[in-house]
C-alpha cells in the first residue's frame, strides 16, 4: 500500500489556549505551524496550489471556530486533518462533479462477476509520494478522491460513500478504476525507464 509523506506537526497548548481566547499571535502561529502538514493532504485532491490555499482556509477558518470544543486528549493533527478532507469533499460535492462523473454502473453486479482486486509489487509500494500524486491528479475526479480518502488517509467504503453521497459498491468500484489505471501508469512509467537506459548504454557504445 502506498504510504504518503507525513509532515510533522507539534503544536504547542498555549498556543491552543490562546487560539481560543482569539489571540491573533496565536492564531497566527498556529496556522504557521499547520500550512506545510495541510498543503500536503490539500495539495493530493487539489492541483492547482492556489485552490489548495483557498480550501484550507477555509478549513483553518472552521478549525478556529470549533477549536473550543476540542478534546486535548486527541491529536490536534488528526483532529484538523479531519475538518480539512471534510472541507475539501464538501466543496467538491458543491460543485457538482460527484453526478459529472459518477458512471452509471451496476457496481454491485459488477463486483460479483468480476472482483475488485488489483495486485501491487515492491515498485508501487517505493513509488515516491511527488509521482503518485501526478499520478492521482490524471484520475477522474470522483475516482481519485476516493483512491485519497480510502488508500492514503484511511477511510472504510462505508465513509467514503457517505462523505461522497455515493454507495460502498460504488466506493469499491472506484478505488479498483483508481488502483488498476494507476498501476497501467506505473508499468508504462518502468518500460520507459528501461527505454531510457538502453538508450543512454547505446549513445556511450556509440561515443567510444
Amino acid at each position: 500500500m502506498f504510504r504518503p509523506l507525513l509532515l510533522k506537526m507539534e503544536i504547542e497548548k498555549h498556543i491552543i489556549d490562546g487560539c481560543i481566547r482569539h489571540d491573533r499571535r496565536s492564531q497566527f502561529k498556529l496556522y504557521e505551524h499547520s500550512y506545510p502538514y495541510m498543503m500536503s493532504i490539500a495539495l493530493r485532491y487539489r492541483k492547482d496550489q492556489n485552490e489548495a490555499a483557498a480550501v484550507i482556509n477555509m478549513a483553518f477558518l472552521k478549525v478556529l471556530n470549533h477549536l473550543k470544543n476540542f478534546d486535548a486528549n486527541q491529536s490536534i493533527r488528526a483532529w484538523m486533518r479531519r475538518i480539512l478532507i471534510n472541507t475539501i469533499i464538501d466543496e467538491f460535492r458543491k460543485d457538482g462533479k460527484i453526478r459529472k462523473w459518477n458512471v452509471n454502473t451496476d457496481f454491485d453486479k459488477e463486483i460479483s462477476m468480476n472482483g475488485i482486486h488489483v495486485d501491487y509489487n515492491d515498485a508501487e509500494s517505493n513509488l515516491h509520494v511527488e509521482q503518485l500524486t501526478e499520478y492521482i491528479h490524471q484520475l477522474n475526479p470522483l475516482t481519485a478522491n476516493v483512491f485519497n480518502l480510502f488508500v492514503l488517509d484511511g477511510y472504510s467504503h462505508k465513509d467514503v460513500g457517505d462523505l461522497l453521497e455515493i454507495s460502498e459498491a460504488a466506493s469499491k468500484w472506484h478505488l479498483f478504476t483508481a488502483r488498476k489505471q494507476l498501476q497501467e501508469k506505473i508499468i508504462q512509467m518502468q518500460r520507459t525507464n528501461e527505454s531510457t537506459v538502453v538508450s543512454n548504454i547505446k549513445i556511450k557504445e556509440y561515443e567510444k
